[in-house]
């Protein structure tokens, strides 16, 4: 089962999408005629940085000893097969695929163990980053 947010009937729903249909609130409608939505309205964008040896290298660094963390503003987040707008000033805008990671309440020093606990799910993520800028 996949999550969606998505437009239908000039409403934003949250719901899922199953063989080619997304469904909420006992509604049923073809993927086709509906509008996707990123998958949420985050508040703040965690990314971890150089967190493998090949990357780190590409960049001309060592791996960090501790996670590199940084972050991305709600703003950076954009809805499936939404034009990427490269920022003109920029002649070196890098690409790539990431795993994201959706937290689904607020939360402080998890354990390992209780991680699940507080994952609403995960989805793909296009981090697009103009490194000169």
């Amino acid at each position: 089962m996949k999550l969606v947010r998505f437009v239908a009937d000039r409403a934003t729903h949250a719901g899922c999408l199953e063989d080619g249909y997304v469904q909420a609130g006992g509604k049923r409608w073809p993927l086709a005629g509906v509008k996707l939505l990123a998958p949420c309205e985050p508040t703040k964008i965690v990314c971890v940085g150089r967190n493998y040896a090949a990357h780190a290298a590409e960049l001309g660094n060592a791996p960090p000893a501790e996670p590199m963390l940084f972050l991305k503003p709600p703003s950076a987040v954009n809805h499936p097969y939404a034009p990427i707008v490269f920022p003109p000033q920029s002649r070196q805008v890098d690409f790539e695929g990431e795993l994201g990671v959706v937290i689904a309440r607020r939360c402080k020093r998890v354990s390992r163990e209780s991680a699940a606990e507080v994952i609403r799910g995960y989805t793909v993520v296009n981090d697009v980053t103009a490194r000169d800028l």
